[in-house]
């Protein structure tokens, strides 16, 4: 019986292999690939098991399988680790790193990372290095500590030049470019942005080219520019569907859904934000899924139906807390505090909104932060408290006389 698993499980690596790219069919035998995995891993065959988690990969994430593969990576590095190959160890620690990083864990992607960082440091493996500093510099973004985010792209960056790696050298200045938008530093981030989206043309890879134009289209909606905005989010929608990327697909259908709420749509804007939220479920995307979960209490509220977004909103409140997302759970914050303010409920929104203002000042988003001062001093004002609310509006007005 031995005999004739091992057979069978060669024949289908080997499928998997040649047909890496062909999700569909992988999905369809993913099944009978569970139970394959099940029976090697019982066998500890490690390289076995590693050549299953690389071949799968782009699989994985396309299909937003997160939890799917961490498991797989976790029992592939405890193997490694017992046979000392820090090989297959570095590399099986940076897909953890990335599975958590998706699956919104944070502060765990960032202690796979550092793992992984001393072996390749060793190592001098100066490819595997530059990729984990420039995850590690966006997880740091994602954490709301931009003085640690910034130097660590630098110098992945600085490795990219060295190996005249043109992929990774857009990767950083897509990155970069976020960070400036993120810092409202519009002319940078657009300029960076832009260049990436030149490399990753010449490189021939529409699907890392529709990434690009993703954040371009978010860019001209940050100016106003809805109809751009709405012409590169469907463009990129199309790309992803054809390439079989749900995860990427969930980021845009979101995306769109704000453009329609922007414009007063609020059924359209259901519709993508439902369709956004059933996808980021299914691949256990946490972060995404607080996100959507907010958009759709955004929704609610346009449509005055409070109890249906205090719901959405409280759910994503929830989520970002579980998994330490400070600025999702500001903004989570900022909204329950609007919620209770137009119910009239001054205390309670005085309470949430004092807490968002002060996660936006430890994360340094300096424009959510000018944002929740407003909101505070709007609910003082509402309360009688007139001198209160005119010290916010002060802080908010150096803030902003500062900010430009």
């Amino acid at each position: 019986m031995s005999g004739a698993w091992q057979r069978h499980n060669q024949y289908l690596l080997s499928q998997i292999e040649a047909r890496a790219n062909d999700w569909p069919w992988i999905e369809a035998e993913l099944p009978q690939i569970k139970r394959a995995w099940q029976w090697v891993l019982a066998q500890e065959d490690r390289m076995t098991l590693l050549r299953y988690v690389w071949s799968l990969q782009q699989f994985f994430e396309h299909r937003g399988l997160f939890h799917l593969w961490a498991q797989w990576a976790e029992q592939t590095v405890h193997l490694s680790t017992s046979l000392a190959d820090d090989e297959a160890i570095s590399s099986m620690l940076i897909h953890l790193g990335f599975c958590h990083w998706h699956l919104g864990n944070l502060e765990k992607a960032l202690s796979y990372y550092r793992r992984a960082y001393q072996i390749v440091y060793e190592t001098k493996d100066k490819v595997a290095k530059a990729r984990i500093l420039n995850s590690m510099g966006m997880v740091y973004f994602q954490l709301g500590e931009l003085a640690e985010s910034t130097p660590l792209l630098e110098a992945a960056y600085e490795l990219y030049v060295q190996l005249k790696d043109w992929e990774g050298i857009a990767t950083v200045f897509n990155n970069l470019g976020w960070i400036y938008r993120h810092t409202t530093q519009t002319e940078q981030a657009q300029e960076l942005t832009q260049q990436a989206l030149a490399l990753f043309h010449q490189l021939g890879d529409p699907v890392k080219e529709a990434r690009i134009l993703n954040n371009l289209a978010i860019m001209a909606y940050d100016q106003g520019d809805l109809g751009q905005a709405e012409a590169y989010f469907k463009s990129v929608l199309t790309v992803f569907e054809e390439n079989g990327d749900a995860v990427a697909a969930a980021r845009v259908a979101n995306n769109l859904g704000m453009l329609q709420k922007k414009q007063g749509r609020y059924k359209e804007a259901m519709a993508y934000y439902e369709q956004a939220l059933k996808s980021h479920r299914q691949s256990g995307n946490r972060r995404s899924e607080a996100l959507t979960l907010h958009n759709l209490g955004a929704v609610q509220r346009r449509l005055q139906r409070s109890d249906l977004a205090l719901n959405y909103y409280q759910q994503a409140l929830s989520i970002c807390q579980e998994i330490s997302d400070r600025e999702g759970e500001a903004e989570a914050l900022n909204s329950l505090g609007i919620h209770y303010y137009e119910n009239g409920e001054h205390k309670e929104a005085w309470a949430y909104l004092a807490q968002a203002v002060t996660i936006y000042e430890e994360i340094g988003d300096r424009s959510g932060h000018i944002r929740g001062l407003k909101n505070l001093a709007t609910v003082f004002l509402a309360s009688g408290d007139e001198a209160a609310a005119e010290l916010l509006l002060l802080q908010a007005s150096t803030a902003e006389a500062n900010f430009f």
